[in-house]
């Protein structure tokens, strides 16, 4: 991967970071941390997983079933996560109504990428 390229997809997952520190933000105050921890997290995760899979992925895992089937487990962590957010976050709802689809958007772009990565075209 090029500089250019990663410097970009780094931009993306500072976004998604931004956005799960807008979370732990919004939160009331006294919110056990654990839970702020737990509310904020989707976002972040989102990023920290295709961070992993561009840049550490083992080459025993591309082009092989093995690898497809893990890189689709990887993505149960941002989606527990998800809705762990959307039933457990104290504070503002009407924040989702903006953030949700932002991450979603970004975890479509880079799972399509994943998946080219891991599996090929």
């Amino acid at each position: 991967m090029d500089k250019q390229t990663l410097l970009i997809l780094s931009a993306a997952v500072m976004a998604l970071v931004t956005i799960g520190a807008v979370y732990f933000v919004k939160v009331p105050v006294g919110t056990p941390l654990l839970r702020r921890l737990v509310t904020s997290a989707y976002a972040p995760v989102i990023g920290a997983t295709f961070m992993f899979v561009a840049i550490a992925w083992p080459d025993s895992h591309r082009f092989n079933d093995q690898g497809v089937k893990l890189l689709l487990q990887l993505q149960l962590a941002p989606l527990l996560l998800l809705f762990a957010s959307l039933g457990l976050y104290q504070g503002p709802k009407s924040l989702h109504l903006l953030l949700v689809p932002i991450s979603l958007c970004f975890w479509l772009w880079f799972f399509a990428m994943s998946w080219i990565h891991v599996r090929g075209m």
